[in-house]
């Protein structure tokens, strides 16, 4: 019960601290926020997932609005993709997992440029939390939200990177070798 609590409020504060601040009908929001979560350090965002999983982003699916937060004057904008597991590291997931992400691209747009849309053929590690019984995102399937924006980091040959540097949970396990951060995440998982 508590995890569930935890996760509708992750996704709930989410997105009321990164609800846009324009009209409905004005321009698109494309901008930071400023006010994401950072988490104490690497092994606090691992111990906050229920996931942490070595993915390839597959397709997107869907993106839709979502209003009824408190103190919003327009919707949330989520966008909706599959991933294919390729290593869990956390948890146990295998196969193809569906992705809850704040924001959409398109017209019009609501992107945060430390928190990039999931982009077909991307190799990514993901921290993610289960939204399948969120309320805003429940729909009977299983569904997964990444922790916004540390959760999201590309991996590139043997290193990885992120769009948010800056928060000391991530900054670190870029400073590393993809086997160095599997190391770092197993230990925690074993403590």
């Amino acid at each position: 019960m508590f995890s569930l609590l935890r996760t509708v409020f992750v996704v709930a504060l989410a997105a009321i601290a990164c609800a846009p601040s324009v009209a409905p009908d004005t321009s698109p929001t494309t901008g930071s926020m400023a006010d994401w979560n950072d988490y104490g350090d690497l092994e606090d965002l691992v111990r906050a997932s229920d996931l942490v999983v070595e993915a390839r982003v597959l397709r997107r699916l869907d993106t839709r609005d979502v209003r009824g937060y408190p103190a919003q004057r327009v919707p949330v904008a989520f966008t909706e993709s599959v991933v294919e597991v390729r290593t869990s590291l956390k948890g146990n997931a295998s196969g193809e997992l569906q992705i809850v992400q704040l924001g959409r691209e398109g017209d019009p747009a609501q992107t945060y440029p430390e928190f990039p849309i999931l982009r077909p053929g991307t190799d990514v590690v993901l921290f993610l939390v289960d939204v399948s019984a969120d309320p805003i995102h429940s729909d009977g399937r299983t569904k997964f939200a990444i922790v916004a924006p540390v959760g999201l980091l590309r991996i590139q040959g043997a290193r990885l990177t992120s769009s948010a540097p800056g928060f000391r949970s991530t900054d670190r396990a870029v400073s590393m070798t993809l086997d160095q951060f599997r190391s770092v995440v197993r230990g925690v998982v074993r403590n």
